[in-house]
């Protein structure tokens, strides 16, 4: 699935400078982490992962407009689906 079908305004950048970069981190397993990217291929760009023995953290870099809701909804439908640890 490429990336734009999933986020689509994440191609404004150069359209529009006031958007900015928001970070989410995840914790999930690795096989979360694979399922994710399998589903996900074209999010290399926007996903790095941190190995650990069980664990991994999956990093997703949205971007949107400062206090943009496409943004923020996008950031709390992410940390719902991936059980974000704060």
């Amino acid at each position: 699935m490429d990336a734009r079908a999933l986020w689509p305004e994440a191609n404004m950048t150069e359209r529009n400078k006031s958007w900015v970069l928001h970070t989410l981190a995840a914790e999930i397993t690795n096989s979360d982490y694979r399922r994710f990217c399998h589903a996900s291929a074209s999010l290399d760009q926007r996903v790095s992962l941190i190995e650990t023995k069980s664990n991994c953290t999956l990093r997703v870099n949205i971007y949107g407009c400062k206090g943009d809701a496409f943004a923020d909804d996008e950031v709390r439908r992410i940390a719902i689906r991936m059980r974000i640890v704060q």
